[in-house]
């Protein structure tokens, strides 16, 4: 028998974006147009980031003018946000450290420094209702950014302490999802938050070789993911899932037909996601699709999401 959670989580997935100010403004799309044209996507929810070498301009100087503009576009139009929070943010390159700030996330003056801008964080924005969740930082087990560093386990708790004694929305901590199972790291996430975050993406780009690219996708089956979520009997979202390519540069990223995505890819990797039991899923990669001008993504979303409700 399925446990209680498990039972809950049979009807259909909300399903969201992961919206990038800075990555529509890589692709060359006016980020605040953008924006409007995602939310009138009407997603279930949208994840945005605060992003620190953005808002601490100098030592103990805080400005949360870009982060507040797209909180009160969201609130405007009744849209939930997910929010992260912390020294780690969605997008390369992971690591947002201002230039006063040692990068380094074990160096104590760092973490005594990241633990004001997470207070100062919570404290500015929480007067923003249409935030639903907080995220506290983005995939902080996980090795990355140029330095591969890793937030410290005794520090993320640190911070979701923290988080818990400034408001009561419930927090979000997620996980690398394409290994998940093999780095051991989901038992303390699901200690740590109300959420567990799982990211996934269906074919990522390995290394070039002999004039071929090689590609991966998660290294455990959808039946050994779905299994494993039912163990957990707290709410498993999927944080990311791959709606946009991943290719081993730029140029590749924006030719017309990457091998890593297009609307049959998202498709597949949608339908994917919609068998597992899990509450929430956010697509990633909403700015790419912006560029790519597809408007009839929405429907073709809300059409899978039909037919998986028509499956439950």
């Amino acid at each position: 028998m399925l446990p209680v959670y498990a039972m809950i989580v049979s009807m259909t997935p909300r399903i969201g974006w992961t919206y990038s100010l800075n990555q529509a403004e890589w692709l060359a799309l006016d980020p605040w147009e953008s924006f409007t044209t995602l939310l009138s996507w009407h997603p279930d929810i949208i994840r945005l980031g605060v992003h620190w070498s953005e808002t601490e301009v100098s030592s103990g100087k805080y400005d949360f003018s870009r982060i507040e503009r797209l909180l009160k576009m969201c609130t405007d139009a009744k849209q939930k946000v997910l929010l992260t929070v912390g020294m780690k943010a969605p997008r390369w390159p992971e690591f947002y450290f201002p230039e006063h700030i040692t990068p380094n996330p074990h160096d104590p003056e760092t973490q005594a420094a990241a633990l004001t801008f997470l207070k100062q964080s919570v404290r500015h924005l929480q007067k923003f209702d249409c935030i639903s969740h907080w995220q506290v930082e983005n995939e902080p087990f996980d090795p990355s950014g140029p330095d591969n560093h890793v937030i410290p386990d005794d520090f993320l708790c640190q911070e979701c302490e923290l988080v818990r004694t400034l408001d009561s929305r419930p927090i979000v901590v997620n996980l690398w999802g394409n290994d998940v199972l093999a780095r051991g790291r989901w038992p303390r996430a699901n200690t740590l938050a109300d959420i567990t975050g799982l990211d996934l993406y269906y074919k990522q780009h390995l290394f070039s070789a002999l004039g071929k690219d090689l590609y991966r996708g998660p290294s455990q089956s959808n039946t050994a993911l779905a299994r494993a979520i039912n163990q957990f009997h707290k709410p498993v979202w999927i944080i990311e899932l791959q709606a946009e390519p991943w290719e081993k540069d730029g140029p590749s990223f924006r030719q017309e037909n990457p091998p890593s995505m297009n609307l049959a890819h998202l498709e597949k990797n949608l339908d994917r996601a919609l068998k597992l039991p899990v509450e929430c899923i956010l697509l990633w990669g909403a700015e790419y699709w912006l560029w790519k001008k597809e408007t009839s993504l929405p429907q073709r979303i809300a059409a899978r999401q039909q037919a998986a409700s028509a499956l439950h």
